[in-house]
């Protein structure tokens, strides 16, 4: 009887330490994913201070077409792809680019 108890504490035991370690995996995970939105929040809150937003529509004299916003930069340049091919275009500052409606 008290071999069979040794073996049940033995084995609860080392499930009790696989545990406490994968708890412990998943605390740095949810780290990561706080700091990956913390970083989404400050790039919204500086997209709101420009006037153009990714994936607007915009023109510039020194291309002929339509091109797509891509990134805004923490400088405020803003990376272009061409709207029909997607290439990428260039990256232009705020008052190079006209809004297209």
């Amino acid at each position: 009887m008290d071999n069979v108890l040794t073996i049940i504490i033995s084995i609860l035991a080392g499930l009790n330490c696989v545990l406490f370690f994968k708890i412990w995996g998943m605390t740095e995970n949810v780290k990561e994913i706080r700091n990956l939105l913390e970083d989404s929040k400050e790039r919204k809150k500086n997209q709101k201070k420009n006037k153009f937003n990714v994936g607007d529509h915009v023109t510039v004299k020194s291309y002929n077409g339509v091109m797509e916003i891509m990134d805004i930069y923490d400088d405020g340049t803003l990376s272009c792809i061409d709207a029909e091919s997607n290439e990428m275009v260039g990256v232009f500052k705020e008052n190079e680019l006209t809004k297209k409606k």
